[in-house]
């Protein structure tokens, strides 16, 4: 069980004792609407509906009977584990550049200090909302800022553009090169009126450097994205462009001290 299945749970167990969405939004301190996601999710997780929902009144169905009878011995114990990081390993989910270079330094300092195991999926936005959303992740990295009643991002580091290319450029001539982009919304055609001479889109950041270390064209890329072992020169911009990269995961009441010890490395 992941530790959004055990937040949902432990939603299930507070609307199942109050029988109200209502009562249970103020003892939770979330919206009604919130707890309605996390009771889905977890019905969801579980295969079997969990709860009957009325504008009268909330009723447990026999499987959620059960669930609750069962779950309420042993309640306090599974928030003892939790405590104790006895659950699986911290799954973890990042942006490709980013997971590849600035967070894998990190997680490698991590490691050495802490024997908690992690697990890493790298891949793209919006897959990795969807994955943290139906309990596959714990945690992830990604340049959307998430507000809800049952997740929150944070700040980690600004999205600093850089230049990269295979030789020295004139910034302020951007057009005058071939162009490696990622998609149509790439930060070259934010940083240069004109365009370049010949664009290739690539929808892969290790292809794009790739593609520069070979002489084909430049790319503006947030410097995280760039191994220091990559054989490209980084020209810094005077404009600034990009966003940040920003941790998401659970409202916790209470973070678990393993994610804690985390969170101090980065």
């Amino acid at each position: 069980m992941s530790f959004m299945e055990i937040k949902y749970l432990d939603t299930f167990m507070v609307v199942a004792k109050e029988l109200s969405f209502t009562k249970a939004a103020k003892t939770l301190g979330l919206t009604q609407a919130a707890i309605s996601r996390q009771i889905k999710y977890l019905e969801n997780s579980l295969g079997k509906q969990v709860l009957i929902r009325s504008p009268q009144k909330v009723m447990l169905t026999p499987d959620g009977s059960s669930l609750f009878e069962r779950a309420m011995p042993l309640f306090q114990f599974l928030n003892q584990e939790f405590s104790d990081q006895n659950f699986g390993p911290l799954k973890i989910g990042s942006l490709q550049g980013f997971g590849e270079n600035w967070l894998l330094k990190r997680l490698i300092k991590y490691s050495k200090k802490n024997d908690f195991p992690f697990e890493v999926t790298v891949g793209g936005e919006n897959g990795l909302i969807e994955k943290l959303n139906r309990s596959e992740l714990d945690l992830i990295f990604t340049t959307q800022n998430i507000q809800s009643g049952y997740l929150s991002s944070r700040k980690i580091i600004p999205e600093e553009i850089v230049i990269v290319s295979k030789e020295s450029i004139n910034p302020k001539k951007l057009g005058d090169y071939n162009w490696v982009t990622y998609n149509q919304d790439d930060f070259l055609f934010e940083l240069s009126r004109a365009k370049g001479q010949h664009i290739y889109k690539m929808n892969s950041i290790t292809s794009m450097i790739k593609m520069v270390e070979s002489g084909v064209g430049i790319a503006a890329l947030p410097e995280f994205f760039v191994h220091e072992n990559s054989k490209v020169l980084k020209t810094k911009l005077r404009k600034k462009v990009g966003g940040y990269i920003y941790l998401t995961m659970p409202n916790f009441d209470v973070i678990p001290g393993h994610i804690k010890k985390l969170l101090s490395f980065l």
